[in-house]
């Protein structure tokens, strides 16, 4: 569920080409629950950028196998990339990227529940991670807020602060 603040600091688009679709193969595909908030902000946004920049991966728009593409990229760099990946515990899970492709979105699962997960950004030029006390759209608001710089997220260009979630379907 996508909390009253964060709906008031990045509103719903008027309307998203997303439909409902079953995430219950979409965990059983991964081998896990995912976290509600997730779940909630693509129901309800669909695709799109956050502040021109962010794309939160949608598995419903057609690529179900991004999640797996990005996991069998890191463990290709296993002897410089020494993280822990999903499914190992605690390892890192993406859910999203900077358009840039400088950064990964990822989730350490560590937890009681995939509620209680929090972001990890990994900048794909260092191979380096950074983890950050936030669910995602906690991570997401503080982006919205100006609290994460473009630097932080491996981008250059200045953030898009006019245009807080613009969608690909308008």
């Amino acid at each position: 569920m996508l909390s009253n603040e964060f709906l008031s600091v990045i509103p719903k688009p008027k309307s998203s080409a997303h439909t409902a679709a079953s995430w219950k193969r979409v965990e059983q595909t991964l081998t896990t629950p995912l976290p509600a908030d997730y779940k909630s902000f693509v129901e309800s946004y669909g695709n799109g950028l956050i502040c021109g920049v962010i794309r939160i991966h949608n598995p419903f728009s057609g690529y179900m196998d991004w999640f797996d593409t990005i996991l069998d990229m890191y463990r290709g760099m296993k002897d410089i990339f020494s993280h822990p990946l999903f499914p190992t515990s605690g390892g890192l899970l993406p859910f999203g990227y900077t358009e840039n492709g400088g950064m990964h979105l990822m989730w350490k699962t560590s937890g009681s529940t995939p509620d209680k997960w929090t972001v990890a950004l990994v900048n794909w030029d260092k191979l380096t991670v950074e983890s950050l006390d936030y669910n995602m759209t906690d991570f997401l608001l503080n982006v919205a807020r100006g609290q994460i710089t473009g630097d932080q997220l491996n981008y250059a260009d200045s953030l898009d602060y006019q245009n807080l979630f613009r969608s690909d379907f308008v």
